[in-house]
């Protein structure tokens, strides 16, 4: 039975299958979501990014054990922990965006990433963007501001941690 269905996704198109694994993903995160959310009146943000971490190595470590120590060996680790630090910190600002504000909001100014990670792309990388892409950029940042709402009164901080989250991942 596994042979037939490993043989009938080897047979689809390469665009299809990766049609397929990014549905699945959103699925999966959304239902990840919607678990944060019930779960957020119970436990800690942190102590679900915790969790959901551990998860993730349980289920990743038969890959690990199999790849053997030699292959999982880094020359860089400290960028690796400084990213594995700033990736926790960020799964905690998302989570509890998620927990504090209505979900499909949290959701919104975590779309705001591609905004920060342009930007981030030029200071760090030192990529070249043109005109176009920093109107558009710029276009996304007012649509930010729009969301914050900041002349009705006091800006949500909730709305502000989420947009951190998006900054730091």
């Amino acid at each position: 039975m596994l042979s037939r269905i490993k043989k009938f996704w080897l047979v689809l198109p390469g665009n299809l299958r990766g049609i397929l694994w990014l549905t699945a993903g959103v699925l999966i995160l959304s239902i990840v979501n919607v678990l944060v959310k019930a779960l957020g009146n119970k436990f800690h943000a942190i102590e679900i990014a915790f969790f959901r971490y551990l998860t993730g190595f349980i289920l990743l470590s038969p890959i690990f054990f199999r790849m053997g120590w030699r292959n999982l060996k880094t020359k860089r680790l400290p960028l690796h922990l400084l990213r594995m630090s700033l990736a926790f910190i960020g799964q905690v600002l998302i989570f509890v965006s998620i927990i504090y504000l209505p979900l499909a909001d949290a959701t919104a100014f975590g779309f705001t990433k591609p905004i920060f990670t342009a930007i981030a792309a030029v200071i760090l990388l030192r990529e070249a963007i043109t005109n176009r892409r920093w109107f558009l950029t710029g276009l996304g940042f007012v649509g930010v501001l729009i969301m914050l709402r900041p002349g009705s009164g006091a800006v949500d901080p909730m709305a502000l941690i989420a947009i951190a989250a998006a900054i730091v991942w």
